[in-house]
């Protein structure tokens, strides 16, 4: 769980997340600089499992997942933002996914046919900048994506281990769920739910991400694994 000046919306996200899964390893990987880390370490003292990192050397959000994965132990690895925009509930179907043996790599989407947006919870702008991206992906590898950018994710441990992530910004979203398929492993969508940020804001340049993904996206699809 990346994290970066979440400390309002942490401990909720956290705790939604222990419900429905107490026994999980949650690593909390953090490049901000304010009470996140405080927070995170008031419920470890009644939660074992969840872990606490902070990111001095953080170098973006694609670092910051870069840096879990190889601090995670589990056969299965899920990335889920931590403002609580995506539902931690929505991980036991994805993870469901994977146990049933279906597909190895399932990427959330917020334009899923079956997916829910609760009012403002994806701005009209930025909902066209995604599903246009998604378009973009789709067309240049063949693999229908509805939602390349979303910030929920599951997929088994062995999909990172058989390629070089490289991305530190936010071109790791693509980069992940292209590269699994390039190595071979089934990826899908799957519809989600989402809601708006109920505090703090998003540190995402839209346009300056997107500019970025329109020439990283064939790199990705074509370039060296």
């Amino acid at each position: 769980m990346p994290a970066r000046n979440e400390g309002k919306n942490i401990t909720d996200t956290l705790n939604r997340l222990r419900e429905v899964h107490p026994q999980a390893e949650v690593i909390v990987v953090d490049g901000g600089t304010d009470d996140t880390g405080d927070r995170v370490r008031e419920l470890q003292s009644e939660w074992k499992s969840l872990r606490y990192f902070l990111n001095v050397d953080d170098r973006g959000k694609g670092h910051a997942i870069r840096v879990g994965i190889g601090l995670a132990t589990q056969p299965y690895i899920a990335q889920i933002d931590s403002d609580l925009q995506f539902y931690p509930e929505d991980l036991t179907p994805m993870f469901e996914i994977l146990e049933h043996g279906h597909y190895d790599f399932v990427c959330g989407s917020r334009f899923a046919l079956n997916s829910k947006r609760e009012k403002k919870s994806v701005p009209g702008f930025r909902s066209m900048g995604n599903r246009m991206l998604s378009l973009y992906t789709t067309f240049l590898t063949q693999q229908k994506f509805t939602d390349i950018l979303a910030g929920i994710k599951v997929w088994k441990r062995e999909v990172t281990e058989s390629f070089e992530f490289k991305s530190d910004d936010f071109c790791y979203e693509v980069e992940l769920p292209i590269k699994a398929m390039r190595c071979g492993f089934r990826v899908c969508d799957y519809g989600v739910r989402t809601a708006p940020r109920e505090h703090g804001k998003s540190s995402v340049n839209v346009v300056r991400v997107g500019l970025s993904l329109l020439a990283q996206i064939p790199r990705f699809r074509w370039g060296k694994i």
